[in-house]
């Protein structure tokens, strides 16, 4: 089966009021190149997804990242970490006494800063029951699934592409050959003005041993021979 080199895949599932992402990209390598972008909490199952990846995947540099997005329900309440907020505001005074004319301090930017407010109910960090690492390597798998299949189909598509212009090649080696006779005469032709104009003698046994010389390695014919059994190899491939 031909597969393309590029593709992309992104599965998600809920888990817990955490939406957890995987986005796969994959472009041309000679090998298997991997990058995996994981949360601080699940960096302990890298090496267990990069060998579940490498039993799935054989080429191409693999760009993998996993995101966790907590969703927002009803049940979902903002909680704001004084901690970060009151630090901000201190650090935002110190500031303003270097300023000549200081903006005030806004409540809202301050909510903005990372980490500055934290939502309940949806985080990152999953109940022990749950088995997170389990269920963030079995959608691994699918997204790998997935983009095996996007590869795959898109492969399907470069095939006919290929086997298209496969098709049309020897024909137009074909036209090519049967013009060979005339193309070669007319650079004898041309080459023989060329010395007629410096003056250089063409009857000799020496020039029309040159241009004999000249006249083989200009011959393609073996090269076109050559793209003849090219093409259909390709057709058995």
């Amino acid at each position: 089966m031909i597969r393309s080199m590029t593709g992309f895949s992104r599965q998600q599932i809920n888990l817990d009021g955490t939406q957890v992402i995987w986005e796969l990209r994959t472009v041309n390598h000679r090998y298997l190149e991997l990058s995996i972008r994981l949360p601080e909490s699940l960096r302990h199952t890298e090496q267990a997804m990069r060998q579940q990846i490498k039993s799935q995947l054989i080429r191409g540099k693999v760009e993998c990242t996993l995101k966790l997005e907590p969703l927002i329900s009803e049940q979902s309440t903002i909680q704001i970490d004084t901690n970060v907020v009151s630090s901000l505001v201190k650090q935002c005074e110190t500031l303003n006494q270097q300023l000549t004319n200081p903006a005030p301090i806004s409540a809202i930017e301050l909510l903005q800063w990372p980490g500055a407010t934290l939502q309940a109910n949806a985080g990152t960090v999953f109940p022990e029951h749950l088995r997170p690492e389990a269920k963030v390597l079995e959608l691994l798998g699918s997204a790998i699934d997935d983009l095996n299949a996007s590869r795959a189909r898109e492969g399907l598509a470069l095939k006919g592409f290929l086997l298209e212009r496969n098709q049309a090649i020897p024909a137009q080696a074909e036209i090519l050959r049967g013009r060979l006779p005339e193309l070669n005469k007319a650079y004898r032709e041309k080459l023989l003005s060329k010395l007629n104009e410096l003056d250089i003698e063409t009857r000799s046994e020496r020039t029309e041993q040159e241009l004999v010389i000249i006249a083989q390695k200009l011959d393609v014919s073996e090269e076109l021979d050559r793209l003849d059994s090219h093409c259909q190899e390709v057709s058995r491939v």
